[in-house]
């Protein structure tokens, strides 16, 4: 239910409720009674049922503020997931510059890159070579670094994707998991882990 169905609902269920209400109380201080009342009971009697009916909206602005709150969460993830994504495309380039690639394939892949737009060429050759520490030597620290590096920043923006999947909005975890940034740390990193 959306937010303004979610209005609807309950001002319209406050409405039918204080009309119940206030017919009922109609209905028992001006019957045929044998007793009679006190001052201020009729009083007494709106006013605390309109109070307790008042409930309603106390809670419907809590679930209001939750909502708003995972909103501003997810909202900071996906500034942090934009500030760091330029990085996580230059690292790329660095990964895939100290991978085994002849001068003329890197180079045409760098035009792309750099002329053509396509920010995305070296993460998909990240995915095809599906680089992991395993394969890298330990005299190739350069591309040891950047691989480290190029995790470590994945790490920050997966921790972060598991808090809005809490939040029962994996909508926007789908959303960024189904990106080139994304799906290379996948196949460079989390499928060589599970093995």
């Amino acid at each position: 239910m959306n937010k303004t169905n979610l209005s609807f609902f309950l001002l319209a269920l406050s409405a039918v409720l204080v009309v119940l209400w206030l017919a009922w109380g109609l209905y028992i201080f001006s019957g045929d009674h044998s007793f009679s009342w006190a001052r201020g009971e009729a009083g007494d009697f709106v006013g605390g049922g309109i109070g307790a009916i008042s409930i309603i909206f106390i809670a419907y602005a809590l679930v209001l503020q939750i909502m708003q709150n995972r909103d501003v969460f997810e909202a900071g993830v996906f500034r942090t997931f934009e500030a760091l994504k330029p990085e996580l495309e230059g690292l790329s380039v660095r990964i895939i510059s100290k991978a085994s690639l002849t001068a003329d394939e890197f180079d045409e892949m760098y035009k792309k890159y750099s002329r053509g737009g396509d920010r995305t060429v070296f993460l998909r050759e990240m995915q095809k070579r599906s680089l992991s520490f395993a394969n890298i030597s330990d005299t190739e620290l350069e591309l040891k670094d950047a691989m480290e590096r190029y995790k470590a920043i994945m790490v920050l923006i997966v921790s972060a994707l598991k808090k809005t999947e809490k939040n029962d909005d994996d909508d926007f975890a789908k959303a960024i998991q189904s990106t080139e940034v994304y799906r290379a740390y996948k196949a460079c990193f989390l499928d060589h882990e599970k093995k």
